[in-house]
């Protein structure tokens, strides 16, 4: 399967590289804390610095695919179990599961070429207060923006914008919307049949 890509990291890989960034901040080091992630190929860091709007969409998503699952597994005998699978990445999926380990599961970092020139590109520019988030302008005039959350912790939305760039992401959505139609058909026409056979 493609698996999901850091898109928005894969475009500094064209990046010139630059000197070193300014002096450090407490958003700075969220930031620095969130490339140490990314070399390190570290999803599970990567999820905890996301937003709770996202990991919330995570957990639904991992509740969703673990009921299909179920669902497969109860009704085997009446579906393509080996083709829903397959249309759902279950091949890559460990279940039970949550959003932190389907986040981790999905993401790939093969294709990021961690090298000199995009390190040096990856050096902080500027830091741009919008109000409500700060912007880290890099080197390479990428823009990384992160949130304060709930609790005062500044989030990244990097998590989030690469998993809504995610080139599968349109088509699983629609094979789990598929399989969740046709199982709950199978449920509405086996409730049919018992409610029939009761005296």
């Amino acid at each position: 399967m493609t698996r999901l890509l850091f898109a928005v990291l894969l475009t500094l890989l064209a990046g010139p590289g630059c000197g070193p960034g300014e002096e450090e901040s407490e958003v700075r080091k969220v930031y620095e804390r969130l490339l140490e992630a990314v070399r390190a190929s570290d999803g599970g860091a990567l999820y905890e610095m996301s937003r709770s709007e996202f990991k919330n969409t995570m957990e639904e998503l991992a509740g969703r695919l673990s009921s299909v699952q179920e669902g497969l597994d109860t009704h085997s005998s009446r579906l393509d179990t080996a083709a829903l699978s397959k249309s759902l990445y279950f091949e890559d999926l460990r279940f039970p599961i949550d959003g932190k380990e389907l986040f981790r599961s999905l993401i790939d970092f093969t294709a990021l070429d961690m090298g000199p020139s995009v390190e040096a590109g990856l050096a902080v520019n500027e830091f741009m207060d919008r109000g409500d988030h700060f912007s880290v302008m890099t080197r390479s005039g990428e823009s990384f923006v992160f949130y304060r959350g709930e609790e005062g912790k500044w989030l990244s939305m990097l998590p989030e914008q690469a998993f809504e760039l995610w080139e599968n992401r349109p088509v699983l959505m629609e094979n789990l919307q598929k399989a969740e139609e046709a199982l709950a058909l199978i449920a509405k026409e086996a409730k049919g049949i018992e409610g029939k056979s009761k005296p």
